[in-house]
């Protein structure tokens, strides 16, 4: 049997101690330790917290996005994207060298990932 023992002296461990305390007390007074310190961007100022856990960008849309994206709901905003959607999916198949059958889109992570577990859970029912 190997034991892995780790062998340390008093005066190693004070040593590594300080060299701690000293990074600490650096960073603490570095402004870089922490993202408050850091002076808020232009167009940041006095703009809602942002929600990283959400992907929000906090550049915002670029104005060539925002401005396909108001053309899009002009011409389309009021259809289902079925047949566009389908075509899509068909091109982009196309462009990465892969069956269509092997995309899947939703509305962000969550959404495809529940519908990834839902499917395995489908599955492993079927199983038993």
């Amino acid at each position: 049997m190997n034991d892995l023992a780790i062998h340390t002296s008093r005066r190693k461990f004070i040593q590594q101690l300080g060299l701690g305390a000293a990074w600490v007390g650096l960073a603490t007074n570095s402004q870089f330790a922490f993202v408050n310190s850091h002076p808020i961007l232009p167009f940041r100022q006095n703009a809602a917290k942002l929600m990283l856990h959400f992907n929000e960008n906090s550049f915002g849309m670029s104005p060539k996005a925002l401005l396909a994206a108001k053309q899009a709901i002009e011409l389309y905003g009021n259809r289902y994207a079925d047949e566009s959607f389908d075509q899509f999916k068909i091109k982009l198949a196309a462009h990465h060298k892969v069956d269509p059958q092997q995309l899947i889109f939703g509305n962000g992570s969550t959404e495809v990932l529940q519908a990834i577990t839902q499917l395995l859970h489908i599955k492993n029912k079927e199983k038993t």
